[in-house]
This record gives structure tokens, C-alpha cells and sequence, in this order.
């Protein structure tokens, strides 16, 4: 019975509009049938993954299918800190190196969670693992910039920020009008202002989107400006910042922000494993596509205009044929950086794609 009114109140969910209050009733209503679940923390997160892993049934809008999926795993990642599981025995001065790595292990999780096997490890355990190499892997890319005597923002091997994006001449016009739009949504949506983080009713999602994406203040310093961790920080901005300056970007603008990087393979992977996908034949008609689309055709790569985009996804599809290939044989094929065809499925390719697995779900339904 308790299975049966969380899936009705998953299912309510994706029909309740993005910006309704009733999503965070909704959310209370599932919180409350998980903790009255018998078994104990483990058993309480499997069911929020399971939930969101059922999304994918639910046959929603690409957009609207992200948010509740990132809003049913925030449950669990607030479970995980309420529990004081999550490993954070690290020395103080590594402090920036445990928010990256920590940063990172949140986004893993969002973007992994389907690959949880509650067969062998509690959830807890899971993304311990992955922390702690990850810390190590931040430590020593810490350790590389002191070195070089630049700070973290500098690092060659750092992805460029949304906001520097906006910034870069070669995003034109449409990039800075993106940016003014961001900037008045941050100033002006009235939400903002009354998401806030528990007990300090002062630091609240405008509050930090304006600190972090305009001001673009460091994590350490704003934590202790305001006398809280930079874990506490970093994780308000993940579940309660982050997912909505994602949703008012793909609301409005015609590419993905930069800091939800998407692997193509991954990508398709997904796609064509998607059970819902797959009875309509969603491989032969992507396929139909690429080869009918005119459109399609006009779409090339910057770096190398002879790669269109039917060259590049064809290819892509051929290498997900093979066991354990990827993106890094993809680029090798087609004798290009693997990081300009992330760039150009990302802000070029992506919204097509969105466009058609969507008209797909609708002939399904």
C-alpha cells in the first residue's frame, strides 16, 4: 500500500507546474511515507532512488523530467547529511579540496544513481567510496595550483564557469542578452528570497546565486562571512539554487549551462536504454532522422566544419555497438578533441535532441 501512494505521489508530481508551491507539499507527502517506512536509513534512500528512477515511466518532458528527478535525490542527499554518514574527516586546510570533491560526488550522484546496486553496498558506503577518491584527486590538483601559484578559478584544467561563458566574445549577442536575463531573474523572481537556508533566514537562494554566479565569491569565504561550513553552503546551493537557475535557463534559452556537463555517449547510452524509448523504436527512427533532417545537415562543428552533426551522432551510435567504448574512440574516429564534440552536442545538438525524444514520448502516449 505505501509502494502504491508514493508512486501516485511521484506521478502527481510531474504534473504539478515547476514553480507551484504544492511541489514541496507533494514532497512533504512522500517524506513523510518514507520515514514511516519500516527499515532503516538505507532502506528509506533506496526508496527515494527507486522513485526517481521511476520518473523514467512516467513518459514527462525532458525539462520537467530533470527537476523532479533532482528534487526526489535532493530528499535523499538531505537524508544522508541529517544522518552524518557522509565521510568529512579531513584536515581543515584541505578544506577547498573536500568542497570540490564534495561538489562532485553530489553531482555523480545525480547523474549515477541508476547505477546503484543495493545488492552490494548501502548508499552511504557507495558514495563514501567515491569522496574519498575524489578528496584525493582534489588534493593533489590543490596542491598543483599552489604550485603555480594561481587560485582554483585559474586552473587549466578547470571547465570554464557559466559566467565566464557568458563573458567569452565568441558567445555573441545572444550570450550577453542570456546573462542580462539572469541577472534580473536572480534580482527580481520572488522566490528566491524566501528559499532559504534551515535557522538562517538571512542566507537565501538570491542571496547566494547573486554571491556565487555574479559576484562569483569564493565558497571559503562566504562560509565564513556567514559562520557556517562550506559543506553546508555548497549543498544548499546544490538542492535549492542550482536545479533552478538550470530550469529558468532551459525555460528561456536555446542550450544547457556549462556546469551540468553532458557526455554524448552517456547521453544517448540512455536513450536508446530507455524501456519506454525502446517500444517505439527509438533507435530506428533517431537514425531515420539524422539521415532526413535537412536541417541537421547545417549544424558542423566550429573546429572542424566537415564533422555535421549526422557525421558525428552516426558515429557516436556505431560506438556504443562496442563494449567499453566511448567518447574517447568517438573523437579519436573523427580526429578531434573529445571536449569541442562535448561542447557541440551541448549547445548545438541538445535541444534538437530533447525536441524529437519528446515528440517521440508524445506518439507513445
Amino acid at each position: 500500500m505505501a509502494s502504491q501512494e508514493l508512486n501516485q505521489l511521484r506521478q502527481q508530481l510531474g504534473q504539478i507546474p515547476p514553480q507551484s508551491p504544492e511541489r514541496r507539499r507533494t514532497l512533504r507527502q512522500m517524506g513523510i511515507q518514507i520515514q514511516q517506512s519500516k527499515g532503516g536509513l538505507n532502506h528509506k534512500l533506496t526508496l527515494w532512488i527507486d522513485q526517481a528512477k521511476a520518473i523514467e515511466e512516467d513518459l514527462l518532458p525532458p525539462i520537467l523530467k530533470t527537476l523532479c528527478q533532482r528534487e526526489l535525490l535532493a530528499q535523499a542527499i538531505a537524508l544522508i547529511e541529517q544522518s552524518g554518514k557522509l565521510w568529512q574527516n579531513y584536515n581543515p586546510l584541505d578544506e577547498d579540496a573536500y568542497r570540490e570533491a564534495y561538489l562532485k560526488t553530489l553531482e555523480y550522484f545525480y547523474r549515477h544513481y541508476q547505477d546503484y546496486d543495493p545488492s552490494q553496498a548501502q548508499v552511504t558506503t557507495w558514495l563514501n567510496f567515491r569522496l574519498k577518491n575524489e578528496f584525493k584527486t582534489q588534493q593533489t590538483k590543490q596542491y598543483h595550483r599552489q604550485q603555480r601559484q594561481a587560485n582554483a578559478q585559474s586552473d587549466a584544467g578547470e571547465d570554464l564557469d557559466l559566467f565566464n561563458l557568458l563573458e567569452s566574445p565568441s558567445d555573441g549577442e545572444a550570450a550577453r542578452q542570456m546573462k542580462t536575463g539572469i541577472e534580473t531573474w536572480i534580482a527580481t523572481d520572488p522566490e528566491l528570497p524566501t528559499v532559504t537556508i534551515k535557522n538562517k533566514p538571512a542566507l537565501s537562494a538570491q542571496w547566494l546565486l547573486q554571491a556565487r554566479f555574479i559576484e562569483e565569491q569564493e565558497w571559503g569565504q562566504l562560509a565564513k562571512k556567514c559562520g557556517v561550513t562550506v559543506a553546508t553552503l555548497s549543498s544548499f546551493y546544490e538542492r535549492q539554487c542550482r536545479g533552478r537557475l538550470i530550469t529558468f535557463i532551459e525555460a528561456n534559452y536555446d542550450f544547457i549551462p556549462p556546469d551540468s556537463p553532458i557526455n554524448p555517449c552517456e547521453h544517448l547510452r540512455g536513450l536508446l536504454k530507455d524501456k519506454a524509448l525502446q517500444k517505439q523504436h527509438f533507435e530506428e527512427k533517431f537514425n531515420h532522422w539524422l539521415a532526413t533532417d535537412p536541417h541537421l545537415q547545417t549544424l558542423t562543428l566550429r573546429q572542424k566544419p566537415s564533422i555535421t552533426a549526422p557525421h558525428f551522432l552516426k558515429t557516436t551510435l556505431a560506438i556504443l555497438q562496442k563494449p567499453r567504448q566511448g567518447l574517447t574512440q568517438v573523437a579519436a574516429i573523427l580526429e578531434v578533441d573529445p571536449k569541442y564534440l562535448e561542447r557541440f552536442y551541448e549547445f548545438h545538438l541538445l535541444p534538437f535532441i530533447q525536441a524529437f525524444v519528446h515528440k517521440i514520448r508524445r506518439e507513445g502516449r
